[in-house]
């Protein structure tokens, strides 16, 4: 339904009960939106994910160990020097199921959605309505796991070698779409559809990218660390959609 776009700040959290199971929550909500209507209700959206991993596995991975380095600069060229070594370093990797539950609402212009070289679409008078969306999500999640700090004794560094990796490949199933007017908050659902809103098939998809860390900061890792979560996919009524947001880990215990 037209072009939405925002900005926002949010928290996830991860928790792995056991080896197998996993449980994560977001929530999210934008302060600022370029429509540019304070009429509308800003976007927030929260969900609650469960995974049960059926295969783990921990194998070794070649690494590079930089020891020391060094670059020095004559005329137009760049020399640089670095000592290294390899070692095999363990690395986790588990697949598995998951399961979401996400709400979210936002407000739309229903006329922003309308093919006007077809002349299909919504024909009301109604430009400011508040979406709302329940969802069902579930997928394919792949975990991958380093943790490792190497110690060199001489020049005496640690070199780390910590991240969390998560990505799911999900489908969505859309049961619950409300609509209602921004002013007054009765449901306008059936007007809407009455005056030419396409009735949206609930079904679509997403495929997410997470990386968080790995190592808690008490075991020489650092005490905050960047964290990147990203998603792409397609929403019922609302279509395509692409979000990225980056942040600082600010706790990690195990």
């Amino acid at each position: 339904m037209g072009f939405l776009a925002d900005l926002n700040i949010g928290a996830i959290a991860r928790y792995s009960l056991n080896d197998k199971i996993d449980l994560q929550t977001k929530i999210r909500k934008s302060y600022a939106s370029f429509h540019f209507d304070k009429a509308y209700r800003k976007n927030f959206e929260i969900e609650l994910t469960g995974a049960l991993f059926i295969r783990d596995k921990t194998k070794l991975n070649n690494e590079k160990v930089l020891i020391s380095g060094s670059t020095e600069r004559s005329g137009a060229y760049v020399y640089t020097e670095s000592k290294f070594f390899n070692t095999d370093l363990p690395r986790r990797n588990a697949f598995g199921f998951n399961a979401t539950v996400n709400y979210k609402t936002l407000g739309v212009n229903p006329k922003e959605g309308n093919d006007h070289t077809s002349n299909e679409g919504y024909k009301g008078a109604r430009d400011n309505v508040n979406f709302s969306t329940l969802s069902i999500i579930g997928g394919l999640q792949f975990k991958r796991i380093n943790a490792s700090v190497v110690q060199v004794k001489k020049p005496r560094v640690n070199r780390i070698f910590d991240n969390y990796i998560v990505m799911t490949i999900d489908g969505i199933i859309a049961p619950i779409n409300t609509f209602r007017d921004a002013i007054s908050g009765e449901h306008v659902g059936k007007d809407l559809k009455s005056d030419g809103l396409k009735n949206a098939f609930p079904l679509g998809g997403r495929v997410t990218y997470n990386v968080y860390g790995s190592i808690p900061s008490h075991k020489l890792a650092k005490s905050f660390r960047y964290t990147i979560s990203s998603s792409i996919g397609y929403r019922p009524y609302l279509g395509f959609h692409f979000d990225f947001g980056i942040g600082f880990m600010i706790l990690r215990n195990m």
